[in-house]
């Protein structure tokens, strides 16, 4: 939407985390904060998400 805000991103970038571990993780240019809508977006997003993967497995 043209009209989403940096709250709306927030939201949508929020892992489902029923029991304070993140079950669910969301990733993507629409979750950036700053840089939506942009290629690098996604993939600072998807590299942050991998990582707080990998820091709940170990």
């Amino acid at each position: 939407s043209t009209a989403s805000t940096k709250h709306d991103r927030k939201q949508l970038a929020a892992a489902y985390a029923p029991d304070r571990v993140p079950r669910i993780l969301f990733a993507g240019e629409a979750t950036h904060q700053q840089y939506y809508s942009t290629v690098n977006a996604a993939m600072e997003t998807g590299i942050q998400a991998a990582k707080t993967i990998l820091s709940t497995i170990n």
